[in-house]
């Protein structure tokens, strides 16, 4: 555990000698996710925020800032693993890998829609996260149509009934998929 602190406090003494830039960056990777697997939030940022900064946005590295947003979140990290699925959604937009941007952008959606933060931060956080769905891929309109059901319920908690109504009919509007609607009598 102290070797590993010890590398995340000076990733430069622990790696320096390293000068092929791939491996390097994959050491600091294994160090990351090490950190990550033992809760230590705190340490495991310290080495992949420069580490994330110099990536190459290729595939490899959006899956990596996915994989980081997932464990972030899993310790409670929420700030960070926003910050994390949005790397991962721009690298996947950056490469047009849509399906790995839709799933990207539906783990930040359940983040938003799961932790505690006021009703107006959770409002408009959907509300950016439409933004960014307006393909109209099936998987987005459903991504879309579960935002905008969720921001229909937390209006409804604000008391806000028009606007609860107006989000419930835009999420009917974007259509019930096969599976989930009711079977005809």
């Amino acid at each position: 555990k102290e070797m590993l602190l010890a590398a995340a406090a000076d990733t430069e003494k622990a790696f320096g000698w390293v000068k092929d830039a791939p491996v390097r960056r994959e050491a600091e990777w294994s160090l990351a996710c090490a950190l990550l697997e033992r809760r230590m939030a705190d340490s495991a940022l310290a080495v992949l925020r420069p580490l994330m900064q110099a990536v190459p946005h290729t595939a490899e590295w959006g899956y990596r800032a996915l994989k980081a947003a997932d464990a972030l979140a899993g310790i409670q990290q929420f700030e960070s693993a926003r910050d994390y699925y949005n790397l991962a959604d721009s690298i996947f937009s950056e490469n047009r890998l849509d399906e790995a941007r839709l799933t990207t952008l539906g783990q930040l959606m359940a983040l938003e829609m799961t932790i505690p933060q006021a009703a107006e931060t959770a409002v408009a956080a959907l509300n950016a996260l439409q933004e960014k769905l307006k393909s109209e891929a099936r998987g987005a309109q459903l991504l879309r149509s579960m935002a905008q059901v969720h921001q229909g319920i937390l209006y409804r908690g604000l008391g806000k009934a028009q606007d609860a109504e107006s989000c419930f009919r835009k999420a009917l509007e974007q259509g019930t998929p096969a599976e989930f609607s009711v079977p005809e009598a």
